[in-house]
């Protein structure tokens, strides 16, 4: 009898060891995700693309491969915050979000750099053939339905990584690219 009593006893601080370590785990796996991205898309934030970034930039040095950059920013986003709110505005960086995410691959990273720019880093890629994919996204974007029912397009810069650059650089080049189609009449595509 006081052998099955202390069994009893161990068995139960078994299982309740088991719950407060299953609690910790997911309490640590929402802090990360607290951590590394953005709390309205649910795809990386800045602070975690910088850090895949220096990942990949030592990979691609390492082994001579490509590494592209592609900045988007949504065309004149602030009308749409101004003439149908934030909560719009919200949902239309949602479905934004959504799409980019859908048409990379599970190789490239998607980030939310900051109110209406995101960014993905395409490993293996060259600028030509990252700037294919800004193509193909930039006319997905713009044929796609949006809560609003008014047509969205973005404005593409990419830029390729080399061997000597450092973070700003590369992000500097695609970010100059964006900016020059957004003075250029926006939706399109231009490579730094």
């Amino acid at each position: 009898m006081h052998l099955s009593f202390v069994l009893f006893i161990v068995i139960l601080f078994n299982i309740k060891m088991y719950a407060e370590i299953k609690k910790r785990k997911k309490a640590e796996k929402k802090l990360e995700d607290n951590a590394n991205k953005d709390p309205l898309t649910n795809i990386y934030n800045r602070r975690k693309l910088s850090r895949i970034f220096e990942i990949e930039k030592l990979r691609a040095s390492r082994y001579k491969h490509d590494l592209s950059l592609i900045f988007i920013d949504i065309d004149n986003f602030k009308v749409v915050n101004d003439t149908y709110g934030h909560d719009l505005g919200d949902k239309v960086l949602i479905k934004f979000s959504e799409i980019l995410k859908k048409n990379i691959r599970k190789t490239d990273y998607l980030s939310r750099w900051g109110g209406e720019e995101f960014i993905i880093l395409l490993t293996e890629t060259n600028a030509s053939h990252a700037a294919l994919l800004a193509e193909k996204l930039k006319d997905i974007i713009a044929e796609s339905p949006f809560s609003h029912k008014k047509r969205i397009t973005a404005s593409f810069g990419v830029s390729q990584y080399l061997y000597d650059d450092q973070e700003k650089d590369v992000f500097k080049r695609a970010d100059n690219a964006m900016y020059y189609v957004k003075e250029h009449g926006k939706n399109a595509v231009k490579i730094l």
